[in-house]
């Protein structure tokens, strides 16, 4: 857990209880804003990221140089970011208020991010086309997608699903992703089968017009 003041900022990575798990390494921000957890999984090693990014245009820029930084210390093949980064990265994420290229600086800041660790955008990547939010003002006539997963690109083929779900008592709506384990539920082939010869072998018994073995 990173810990914020008493009324803001704060994040935290939890794990059930029943996983099995090897956590290696915690690095916790000193102002709350990201926490990064290198753990192992069965036979993955994964880089965990949770960040809730300012709201101040220029604090963001230095929040992002600050994030490329701190990843590099404790990256793998396998990273995963996940969080409230506080701003749209295309006009198709943001309906109403200013034009998303008043945040051009800060989108650029966030493409750094991605290119830098060949990172994707899941929910993205498996809705090109859709329009959905995560956050929304409370007249409603402001609405962006501000919550997402940057994901390793050589995870993306191991995402069963990323959804925007519900949101209850809150103006952010929490984002899920499902990743499958390495080597599991491969595609079979279609296989053979194979003739236990013996049976030929077997002495045949003629018993009223029947062929018994």
């Amino acid at each position: 857990m990173a810990h914020g003041s008493k009324h803001s900022r704060g994040v935290m990575i939890l794990f059930r209880p029943s996983l099995r798990k090897e956590v290696s390494n915690v690095f916790a921000d000193k102002n709350g804003r990201f926490l990064i957890v290198n753990a192992s999984i069965d036979d993955d090693e994964f880089c965990f990221v949770n960040i809730y990014a300012p709201n101040d245009q220029n604090q963001q820029i230095t929040f992002y140089e600050k994030m490329i930084n701190s990843i590099c210390c404790h990256q793998t093949e396998n990273i995963l970011i996940g969080g409230d980064f506080n701003c749209p990265l295309s006009a198709s994420d943001k309906f109403g208020g200013k034009d998303v290229q008043a945040k051009k600086v800060v989108i650029r800041s966030i493409e750094e991010l991605r290119n830098n660790y060949s990172l994707v955008d899941s929910w993205r990547e498996q809705h090109p086309h859709e329009t959905r939010f995560t956050w929304r003002n409370s007249s409603g006539k402001i609405k962006c997608r501000l919550d997402f997963w940057l994901i390793s690109k050589r995870l993306l083929c191991r995402v069963t699903k990323t959804d925007i779900c519900a949101y209850y008592d809150s103006d952010n709506s929490p984002v899920t992703i499902s990743i499958k384990p390495e080597g599991k539920h491969k595609k079979r082939g279609p296989g053979y089968w194979k003739l236990n010869n013996s049976l030929l072998e077997k002495r045949r018994i003629y018993h009223k017009n029947e062929l018994c073995y």
